[in-house]
């Protein structure tokens, strides 16, 4: 009998007619089950085009409730540029509306491998509104065009106060100041619209334009600033301060809370143009820059002697003409001859010899630690981006002409607004605030806690440096900074200007911190000028800015 072929086989033929059938319900499950998900959300992707919904940006108020950043309605308009078929007609209309040059709106209408570009950014309502009547008369013309509402951010004073205010750049990024420190909690988030196309994708179908996500609105905050004071105090600054010197700078601060009612440095930033100001008018040099104080270095140095009870100020020492220290010799900013001055006398007539020597009281160590004390080489912890930190190097390191010259302010740095941190504690009895912006969210009333140290001096000396920087305004070298009728106490300084390394001949950074002791409101302010003559002072600056304030406040003496 004949066997029968393997190959004919009934079984093996429906094993592999079986086989093949599994592979096709695989393949038929795969792309059913499997990618069809994927392929669906690829089609929805090509009839689908996603339009951005900026949130509406918080409003910034100043202490009086004066609005210093506002977002108010505007329109932009965007467009899908693969689906721009009468590019040039359109740019020719966009320039009728919104002025500029046709082939800018050209090249924006047809970007290469885009589905979503902006066209004009923020524009003025009225012309907005023209654009959509058009559009909504042709629909076909416009095909791939959108204008869609958007907040533009405004800021009605100008370069009064922009270097704090800041500025939010045209794509809604904030660049500087409290724009940006804020940033987070003036923002809010993005939501965005779906527009919905037709099969071929050659047009919107109508009514399809949905919010797949709502946006969410910024809050708004109120901040220690007076815009009507900051005026005053820009205006002084730059009449009287800038006129002497390459730059100048001031701070008026509220001693006791560390609300800032007004600070500047010039030149000046115009927020709502930019193109106006100054390169670097946006940095705010009482933060951002440490320099070398100068004589305001004696108060802390003063203080720390003090402090240790190694002096009182009506102690005396023996103070010669000049100070031999190294190959050195120090001496004081006026020719004099050898003779004796108390501490007192010493801080009132800004003695530099007389200083390092009451500084031997304390030693190297003692100075370090006294400076680490006042905290005027520490950061501040103000509300404002780019602050800058005081410094100094280890005491190990200190030959004897560099110890002296830390006890008056020089080969040592600060910044502005740690003085004038210092200063406000003296004037708060040793307790040290932090130096701030913010003071409430408007929409929830929340109010920040800012952080206070108690930095550590004895009530004694206290008292003993507020009557000795009381003895410099009435009769030392800072006479001009006194104000009828009021406790005014403060110091001058006159450093030497650095650059590269090295000291200019003939230039000076200048300045006076000073405050209202025993007042209704208790203000300390800082003002300096940046590369001087050593003739110039600031306690005319200093008066006419406190004296200002004295009456916008009413502020009454208390002492």
């Amino acid at each position: 009998m004949q066997k029968s072929n393997g190959i004919n086989s009934p079984r093996w033929f429906i094993a592999v007619l079986g086989l093949l059938l599994i592979l096709i319900l695989g393949r038929l499950l795969f792309l059913v089950v499997i990618a069809g998900q994927s392929y669906s959300a690829q089609a929805e992707e090509t009839r689908t085009n996603t339009i951005p919904i900026a949130a509406k940006r918080g409003t910034i108020y100043d202490r009086n409730g004066v609005v210093l950043a506002a977002s108010v309605d505007s329109i932009t308009v965007s467009c899908n540029p693969s689906k721009i078929k009468n590019a040039s007609d359109i740019a020719k209309t966009i320039a009728n509306i919104y002025g500029g040059e046709e082939k800018e709106y050209l090249e924006k209408l047809t970007l290469s491998n885009a589905t979503f570009n902006y066209v004009f950014r923020m524009g003025d309502v009225d012309k907005g509104e023209e654009l959509e009547k058009l559009i909504e008369e042709d629909p076909d013309k416009y095909d791939g065009l959108y204008c869609t509402n958007e907040a533009r951010r405004e800021y009605p004073n100008g370069s009064i106060g922009g270097q704090i205010i800041g500025r939010v750049n045209n794509d809604g990024e904030a660049i500087c100041g409290l724009e940006l420190e804020y940033d987070e909690i003036l923002s809010g988030e993005d939501g965005k619209y779906v527009v919905e196309r037709n099969v071929s994708g050659t047009y919107a179908i109508p009514g399809s334009v949905k919010v797949d996500k709502e946006a969410k609105d910024g809050q708004d905050i109120m901040v220690s600033i007076d815009i009507s004071m900051q005026t005053e105090v820009e205006n002084i600054v730059a009449e009287k301060a800038a006129v002497q010197g390459d730059r100048a700078e001031a701070v008026l601060m509220d001693s006791f809370t560390g609300e800032i009612y007004a600070m500047c440095s010039t030149p000046y930033f115009n927020s709502a143009d930019p193109s106006e100001s100054e390169s670097g008018s946006d940095l705010v040099l009482p933060i951002t820059q440490a320099l070398e104080p100068g004589s305001m270095m004696k108060t802390v140095t003063a203080l720390g002697v003090l402090q240790s009870g190694k002096m009182k100020p009506e102690d005396e020492l023996y103070c010669p003409a000049l100070l031999a220290a190294d190959e050195y010799y120090i001496k004081d900013a006026h020719d004099r001859g050898d003779t004796t001055m108390s501490l007192d006398t010493i801080l009132t007539e800004s003695s530099n010899v007389g200083i390092s020597l009451a500084s031997d009281k304390i030693g190297a160590q003692g100075i370090f630690e006294n400076l680490q004390k006042s905290k005027v080489l520490d950061l501040t912890g103000i509300d404002f981006p780019g602050e800058a930190q005081g410094y100094v190097t280890s005491p190990d390191n200190w030959s004897n002409i560099a110890r002296y010259n830390i006890t008056f302010g020089q080969g040592v740095t600060t910044t502005p607004i740690a003085m004038t941190r210092f200063y406000a504690a003296i004037s708060n009895n040793g307790t040290a605030v932090t130096p701030h912006f913010l003071m409430v969210k408007t929409q929830n009333g929340e109010r920040p806690n800012w952080a206070t140290t108690n930095l550590g001096y004895s009530e004694t000396a206290l008292s003993g440096i507020k009557s000795m920087l009381h003895n410099v305004v009435a009769n030392g070298t800072s006479t001009k900074a006194a104000i009828d009728g009021y406790d005014v106490c403060g110091k001058t300084s006159t450093a030497e200007y650095a650059e590269d390394g090295k000291y200019k001949e003939d230039s000076y950074n200048v300045g006076f911190c000073g405050f209202l002791n025993n007042s209704s409101l208790p203000l300390t302010c800082y003002v300096g000028i940046t590369r001087s003559e050593a003739t110039v002072t600031t306690t005319e600056v200093f008066h006419d800015i406190m004296k200002s304030a004295i009456e916008r406040y009413g502020i009454a003496s208390i002492g």
